[in-house]
């Protein structure tokens, strides 16, 4: 169950060696670079030098394991879906935004082992709040939140089956009369709806108008990435079993938010990725195969709470979180006060493609590799940290020139059959 790094190449002394079962004494020049522990990794390169193509899709290729990958144009599902399914596995694209795509109703945690609605209730209140708001006063922002909890608690414990889901709690914070609506919520359902939705509404509706009408609109603002008709199908049922997630069955998901959408629907990717996480920490047992997030673009999500826990708690549940960002001042600003402790807590540290002297400098800190060496990689070369093992500069992986992948990937239709030479692809 190892990931691929790279291929390694005659070290230099002072340089580490390989985690491989050639890492004893020197490498081979054409050894494959692989790391089988269990810690999570962080991958920093500049946009376009070929994340993708050296590291996410090989491992999409060949990784045996339960994977669920960040696909900002589904360019991932078009090259690697095919594979994936002759590995066995059932594969699920979230993609509200294309003419086809599978569903996934966050409501499922609530059927989990353990499972605590009203607790988890505020806890998809806050994926969708913590990080999204444009609100200076943290006011807004805790009762905002604790409305939206009450709310999908109040939809979770009083709708039929069917209606149990994030876009019915949507139509009851966003109809005509709000204040009226909850209000007949609470004098005909108060005795079925959990004591947590009948406290979170009660202390809403007993606010002056004015303070009600700030904290409706704050809530109603998380919502705004779930409003559309796309989106809206993609919540309403799930087409998949949670329960395989927690399982470890072979099951990927792509999820596919384009890049103009990054920003406007943050929201919706820290919903996904945080109520498979959810599903990830109510195991009671790890399974034989880790799952593996691949969250590329993650900087783009902004500051993302959970990715906190992941690094420190999803570790001891069967699960590795690998990373990507565009450059190491990127994670500083997303992560001011804990971006050491997330680079800390990884086993590998990746990166290439300096594009200049001020982003190979930030590394300095992290790598024994000279500020000047760093600059001097060729453009099909890395610098690679394992925990335990050492520093290695090594050669990146292809996957469109290196023969172990010939016949396992599609072709990417954002690029013609001439565009091979293109780092970005």
């Amino acid at each position: 169950m190892s990931l691929l790094l790279g291929r390694c190449k005659a070290t230099k002394p002072g340089m580490g060696f390989p985690l491989s079962e050639s890492s004893h004494g020197n490498p081979k020049r054409d050894d494959m670079l692989e790391y089988d522990g269990d810690a999570h990794l962080v991958t920093v390169a500049a946009t376009g030098r070929g994340k993708g193509r050296s590291v996410i899709v090989p491992n999409a290729l060949t990784y045996p394991g339960p994977m669920i990958l960040m696909d900002c144009k589904s360019e991932l599902h078009q090259v690697t879906a095919r594979r994936r399914r002759e590995l066995g596995h059932q594969v699920v694209r979230l993609s509200p935004f294309q003419d086809q795509s599978d569903s996934f109703n966050p409501f499922d945690i609530f059927q989990l082992a353990g499972a605590d609605l009203a607790s988890d209730a505020q806890m998809l209140a806050q994926l969708l709040s913590l990080g999204n708001g444009g609100a200076k006063d943290p006011f807004w922002e805790i009762w905002g939140t604790a409305l939206c909890s009450g709310v999908i608690a109040a939809v979770a414990s009083s709708r039929p089956p069917q209606e149990q889901n994030l876009v019915e709690a949507v139509k009851m914070l966003t109809c005509d009369d709000v204040v009226y609506n909850l209000a007949v919520l609470l004098d005909t359902k108060g005795k079925q709806i959990t004591p947590l939705a009948y406290r979170e509404i009660a202390s809403f509706l007993q606010l002056p108008d004015i303070t009600r009408g700030g904290i409706l609109a704050t809530a109603q603002s998380y919502l705004k990435p779930l409003m559309s008709d796309c989106v809206e199908r993609t919540l309403a049922s799930s087409s998949f079993d949670l329960q395989d997630i927690v399982a470890g069955r072979p099951v990927d998901i792509y999820l596919v938010v384009p890049p103009d959408k990054l920003r406007s629907h943050r929201g919706l990717i820290k919903l996904w990725i945080g109520a498979l996480l959810k599903a990830i920490t109510s195991r009671i047992r790890i399974p034989e195969q880790r799952t593996v997030f691949m969250l590329d673009e993650l900087g783009q999500l902004e500051k993302f709470h959970f990715l906190e826990k992941i690094v420190t708690l999803c570790r001891g549940y069967g699960a590795q979180c690998w990373m990507f960002f565009q450059d190491l001042g990127q994670l500083q600003t997303c992560y001011p006060g804990s971006w050491r402790t997330i680079l800390n807590n990884c086993g590998v540290l990746q990166a290439f493609g300096f594009n200049n002297r001020s982003m190979a400098a930030v590394w300095c800190e992290f790598l024994d590799t000279p500020l000047a060496q760093l600059r001097q990689l060729e453009s099909d070369e890395q610098v690679v940290l394992i925990q335990d093992v050492g520093e290695l500069q090594c050669r990146r992986l292809d996957y469109l020139r290196d023969p172990q992948f010939r016949g396992l990937f599609d072709d990417n239709g954002f690029y013609g059959p001439g565009d091979e030479d293109s780092p970005s692809r």
